[in-house]
């Protein structure tokens, strides 16, 4: 009491109402001419055992039903057999390991590459304006700029040692077709016709479909980091499923912690934050004990991909489709949105050949 003035028992009694606690042991220690509030190691415990009781139950609402929302198109329409690219006839500068990536990583950045660029040539008409956003040292889009060199090529990142190595790699390719942008997503205003984005983090993916959308491009995007990415729905159609908005959250928690290879047996953990990593775990297999816990969070995963492209085709007239990389142990961040606008006759006479435009808003393959 004597370290605490008439106004820090003041705040302490309101934040102890805030948090409408019980009246609990507490320890005060004081230092650098504060007082500091810290919870019993008993009652935190206790705490913690009340929330974990009621966690299980508020994903397993979630994921119920965000699951009945998508319930019409939850599952992937189609995997689409990638580019079998000739990396030793392009120059070596462009190949993964000429970005200075490890051994180890080539073969299965190469198979991530050849996916996007699959989808990239197809959405690509002649003379088109491409950006590749959060570019790195260009790893897609210079493979791509020798591919295509009827189209124009933007690269753009924020990260400016990785655009000069970007930069340095177009010359020694001779690529005439390349320019460099250092802007973040948000900041980037030019108009363009095809927007790509291999594993662009959290949400920075958001902010390209934004941007792709905006500009009524075509979009090929590989999301990286869900549990990074804002934390309310994007679509009306996941918002008024989902009771609670913390729901979404947790779904992109579940969703970002684990994702495993085709059979199951390899699990990658992919976020960064150790304590939520594993409290987010425990969470989810309490609430799926008699459900496989891989296809629960793979179902998570697919949820936040559909969101997205309900809220492409909320605010545009755009032709969707979710995806996965071939084969899928390529990443496990496998999954591919795929987007272009239905008004464009130009995109039916180019797809004709490998996709079909529904009047729902689907993209099947033929």
């Amino acid at each position: 009491k004597m370290l605490l003035s008439s106004c820090d028992r003041e705040w302490l009694r309101e934040t102890i109402a805030a948090q409408r606690a019980k009246p609990i042991k507490l320890v005060l220690s004081y230092g650098g001419g504060s007082a500091n509030l810290h919870w019993s190691k008993k009652e935190r415990a206790a705490r913690m055992r009340q929330m974990q009781k009621k966690q299980p139950k508020s994903f397993e609402l979630a994921l119920e039903r965000a699951e009945r929302a998508f319930s019409q198109n939850s599952t992937i329409p189609f995997t689409s057999q990638p580019l079998r690219v000739d990396w030793s006839s392009m120059p070596k500068v462009l190949d993964v390991q000429g970005g200075g990536l490890p051994s180890e990583r080539t073969d299965r950045k190469r198979k991530q590459l050849e996916n996007i660029m699959t989808h990239a040539v197809r959405l690509a008409l002649p003379n088109a304006r491409i950006v590749d956003f959060c570019c790195g040292v260009g790893h897609q889009s210079l493979p791509l700029a020798y591919l295509r060199p009827d189209c124009q090529f933007i690269l753009l990142d924020k990260h400016l040692p990785s655009l000069q190595r970007a930069k340095k790699r177009a010359e020694f390719a001779h690529l005439r077709n390349v320019q460099f942008c250092l802007a973040s997503v948000q900041d980037f205003n030019q108009d363009f016709d095809l927007g790509i984005a291999l594993h662009a983090c959290g949400a920075a993916t958001d902010d390209v479909l934004t941007c792709c959308i905006k500009k009524g491009a075509a979009f090929v995007i590989s999301p990286c980091c869900l549990g990074g990415v804002t934390p309310i729905a994007k679509s009306q159609q996941l918002r008024s499923a989902l009771v609670d908005p913390s729901h979404f959250s947790s779904l992109a928690k579940a969703a970002d912690t684990v994702v495993s290879d085709t059979s199951g047996a390899t699990v990658h953990y992919q976020n960064q934050d150790r304590s939520l990593k594993y409290h987010t775990r425990r969470r989810v297999k309490r609430s799926c004990q008699n459900n496989n816990l891989t296809a629960a969070r793979a179902k998570c995963m697919t949820i936040l991909d559909l969101d997205r492209l309900a809220y492409a085709q909320d605010h545009a007239s755009y032709a969707t489709c979710l995806t996965k990389m071939v084969p899928p142990s390529a990443s496990p961040k496998n999954h591919i949105l795929l987007g272009a606008l239905l008004t464009s006759a130009a995109f039916y006479a180019r797809l004709g050949a490998a996709y079909n435009f529904t009047s729902t808003g689907k993209i099947t393959h033929k």
